[in-house]
């Protein structure tokens, strides 16, 4: 039975045919120095496993043995001269040494010798050093990448596949379209539509009952170019489509259920990534006095990764203080608020509510903080309580500099009964209303003492980790 011929590849022979076809093409490539030319073939095919690599000597042995004549002729001149004169002084301790320097002509002519010999080794071995050196960075630079352990290539590969979405290993890579956003488009003559410039997110849970509000949110950022999103949470959707900008918007309607929860399911990071930042409101808030780009240029400037506008502490309902407007400043990053036993709020508390918090009516998200976020949602999350305090760990640093209230634009809480107030019956609003936040307490409580305990875990793993 034939052994399969190894395949020539530039100057070597490869043992496995299977490298890339653009692997090698960086030019010619030099031969290696002589003495890994002499390494001889190993006999034992088990290293075939590995990316074998022999020299063949073909033109490029030719080529530097042309180079290294330089090298030899200048070594062989310097030694003659050097041992003719060693041979010279050697001849001192002879019986005719006397005779010899007794001649002036001789001595000189020694002492001629041992000078131009002496120079002519140094300068060539010199030049005959950086020729050597200058040879052999030639040639591991052309050869040296090629000997690459098999094993490490398949693991660079594997590493390629592991990264690409988990499905898509069997798909050409130019063809994986790994993220999306939320553009409509059009059924037919698709040349029509024009690439939209939105590169913002306003999404919000909106009831019927406050069509006038939400009325007015929506006009703001579609005349600012926003992308808008809205989630019907009582199921009307219809009762929308006598406003003009109802077919530029997209609907998601499911009953009776918060922001946090179609914000889980729709707004996942990969749909979002389009976009620089995502408004996620409530529908109980004024934006007479808001303005988006605005909004946005300032918190770019300060570098908010997390933040919400301030409220307008003379018509709205203020419940934390920290989120009240302040009049002499463009952003705030903490409140202060005298109290004792740990309870106040001072320069240098770092803990929220004093700084490094917003309340959840408004948050506005950078792309990498909404993908941290993304993931802490919890999927039994109802109105958000206790992810306030949990939003410093995904600020991508300090949350006590890249969380703030942004004072210049501000918005008005009205604070209205939103969802589970669509029924008439005021008895079973209220009990619904009361329920719901029960719930969301008792979730709390729970969820705060799983975060604790993974939290926990998490040091104790990194402690023994580092012994």
């Amino acid at each position: 039975m034939e052994t399969e011929k190894p395949t020539v590849c530039r100057g070597f022979i490869l043992e496995n045919d299977k490298i890339p076809h653009d692997f090698g093409e960086r030019g010619d490539v030099a031969s290696p120095p002589l003495f890994l030319q002499r390494l001889p073939k190993p006999k034992d095919r088990s290293f075939s496993s590995k990316l074998s690599v022999y020299p063949t000597l073909h033109g490029n042995k030719r080529a530097g043995a042309f180079r290294l004549l330089p090298l030899s002729l200048s070594l062989s001149l310097s030694l003659s001269f050097f041992c003719a004169c060693w041979g010279t002084s050697m001849d001192i301790d002879s019986p005719n040494a006397a005779s010899l320097f007794a001649d002036q002509k001789c001595r000189k002519s020694c002492f001629s010798n041992i000078l131009p010999a002496a120079s002519l080794f140094c300068l060539a071995l010199f030049i005959g050093s950086a020729l050597l050196v200058s040879d052999h960075r030639e040639k591991f630079s052309g050869w040296d990448w090629r000997r690459i352990d098999k094993s490490q290539s398949t693991k660079t590969s594997t590493c390629a596949n592991q990264c690409r979405p988990r499905g898509s290993e069997v798909l050409p890579e130019g063809i994986v379209a790994s993220s999306s956003d939320l553009e409509m488009r059009p059924l037919w003559d698709s040349a029509k539509g024009s690439p939209s410039s939105s590169s913002n997110l306003f999404a919000v849970a909106v009831g019927i009952k406050q069509k006038d509000l939400v009325n007015k949110m929506v006009t703001k950022f579609l005349s600012n170019d926003f992308v808008v999103m809205l989630f019907h949470y009582d199921g009307a959707v219809d009762e929308w489509k006598d406003l003009e900008w109802s077919d530029r918007v997209i609907h998601v309607s499911a009953s009776n259920q918060t922001k946090w929860w179609f914000a889980k399911r729709f707004l996942h990071p990969d749909i979002v990534a389009e976009y620089n930042y995502i408004f996620l409101w409530d529908e109980d808030l004024g934006v007479e006095d808001f303005h988006p780009n605005k909004y946005i240029s300032i918190i770019k400037t300060e570098g908010l990764e997390i933040s919400q506008p301030a409220l307008d502490p003379t018509k709205s309902e203020v419940h934390h203080q920290i989120t009240a407007r302040g009049r002499r400043t463009v952003v705030h990053r903490r409140t202060y608020k005298p109290g004792g036993h740990g309870k106040g709020c001072g320069s240098n508390s770092t803990a929220p509510p004093c700084t490094g918090w917003i309340e959840m009516m408004a948050p506005v998200f950078s792309r990498v903080a909404w993908r941290c976020v993304w993931y802490m949602i919890q999927n039994d999350l109802i109105h958000a309580w206790g992810l306030d305090t949990q939003l410093g760990y995904c600020a991508q640093g300090d949350r006590t500099k890249n969380v703030g209230i942004v004072d210049a634009e501000y918005i008005v809480h009205y604070n209205r009964p939103t969802l589970g107030g669509g029924n008439e019956n005021k008895v079973w609003t209220i009990t619904v209303i009361f329920s719901s936040r029960t719930h969301s307490h008792i979730m709390m409580l729970l969820r705060r003492k799983k975060w604790n305990q993974r939290h926990r875990q998490g040091l104790i793993n990194m402690i023994l980790e580092l012994k």
